[in-house]
């Protein structure tokens, strides 16, 4: 009798790891650009998948599967990568990565990569002295960065980004307003100037004498 019913637990445990181990879970992934894609990576089994587009992409692995999620702009030089959203389940851990997303896929998931036209922005001191600050807000983050000159701030960002100007003349010195600003920027009369930038950009800021 008690072999049996040693012979009945070791079956029930076999059972159970077998049924344990046929456990799968879902995942869909899409852009929401077409010139994007997602590569989806098992790197439990060593295997590869792609999802080009904006028609999602629906993939079943085995619970616990460890995934690499990355994302790929065809035409990098004006669509980048901006965040992974909107997502659920497993991963959700990519709410906070960059454009390559590793985690254990332990529910139904899903993922999608959003990408944004990148824009020029160019700021700098034309006439006198002093600095400028630049502070770039977007949906992600907000960048803060100075220029003397000769020097630019700004550069590739993502287009919809607010943008706030504001100057700081050296000692001696004092705002003398904008010059040659193009694109968005046009939308700078005062000193802070804050704008939405919706086109490739340039603010020239003018330091004159304070007397």
């Amino acid at each position: 009798m008690r072999k049996m019913l040693l012979l009945l637990s070791v079956c029930l445990l076999i059972s159970a790891t077998l049924h344990a181990d046929t456990v799968q879970y879902t995942l869909t992934v899409v852009s929401d650009k077409s010139v994007g894609s997602v590569g989806v990576e098992d790197k439990t089994n060593n295997t590869f998948k792609s999802c080009n587009g904006t028609t999602p992409c629906t993939f079943t692995f085995a619970a616990g599967t460890e995934i690499k999620l990355n994302a790929f702009s065809s035409n990098p030089g004006t669509i980048q990568f901006q965040i992974w959203k909107p997502i659920s389940g497993s991963a959700l851990a990519c709410n906070i990565a960059g454009p390559g997303c590793t985690f254990t896929l332990t529910q139904n998931s899903s993922a999608t990569a959003r990408f944004e036209e990148v824009l020029q922005l160019s700021v700098q001191i034309g006439t006198g002295t002093g600095r400028i600050r630049v502070l770039i807000k977007n949906n992600i983050l907000v960048t803060d960065c100075t220029a003397k000159a000769p020097q630019l701030c700004g550069a590739g960002q993502f287009k919809g980004s607010s943008i706030t100007i504001q100057n700081f003349p050296d000692s001696g010195q004092k705002f003398g307003g904008y010059g040659h600003g193009s694109g968005s920027a046009t939308a700078c009369t005062t000193d802070p100037c804050t704008f939405v930038l919706n086109e490739n950009s340039r603010v020239v800021t003018n330091f004159v004498p304070a007397n």
